[in-house]
């Protein structure tokens, strides 16, 4: 027997860019997921624009242009270790010390090449067309536009009505970021969808 086989019952739990990933799984494999829960997925019809950091990773194409839309990424990669995390303290205030670390090590890993392309990824998701086909519940939880998050509340009421079985939670004073920036109540919002899921 097959290890997809195998799979029943996966509920899928992702973010941003990876959160495209938990769609196109549940939407192509739908006897094997059973829940899925997207934390501010790049919904959009043109790519965004990487601008100020200090409102997460992602403004949309209405916001200010800055003469490099990486140029943030690239001050910060340039920082010596010790400097990017005292850096990445004063961006984040509110981020739990366990998160900080990791994600200030990781902007200093970042490969240049690959940006362009990953730009690119995040405003060719499809999910007009992927939505409809998510028959598992789903769950698209969102944060502030305003500070930094993708998804608008309108796209977000839209997303919602094309899955089969989408509900949506808004979290205030988050940004992109919401499992950092307000964590607990990300948490409270998943544990009661994952409590109204029906499991096999």
């Amino acid at each position: 027997m097959s290890i997809r086989a195998q799979v029943r019952s996966l509920v899928v739990q992702n973010c941003s860019l990876r959160a495209v990933t938990a769609a196109m799984v549940a939407a192509s494999y739908p006897d094997h997921v059973r829940a899925i829960v997207l934390e501010d997925p790049p919904l959009l019809d043109a790519p965004p624009l990487q601008t100020d950091v200090t409102k997460a990773l992602i403004a949309t194409p209405d916001g200010p242009v800055s003469p490099s839309t990486w140029q943030w990424l690239f001050e910060l990669r340039a920082l010596p270790p010790e400097e990017r995390l005292i850096k990445a303290r004063a961006l984040q205030p509110t981020w739990a010390e366990e998160e900080i670390g990791p994600w200030a090590a990781s902007k200093g890993e970042v490969q240049i090449a690959v940006l362009d392309a990953a730009h690119a990824a995040i405003g060719a998701f499809p999910w007009r067309d992927v939505f409809p086909r998510i028959q598992c519940p789903m769950l698209l939880i969102t944060g502030d536009p305003s500070l930094g998050a993708i998804v608008t509340p309108a796209t977000a009421r839209q997303a919602v009505a094309l899955a089969q079985q989408g509900q949506l939670v808004q979290i205030l004073g988050a940004g992109h970021s919401i499992h950092r920036d307000r964590y607990d109540q990300m948490l409270r919002a998943v544990k009661a969808f994952l409590s109204s899921v029906e499991y096999e």
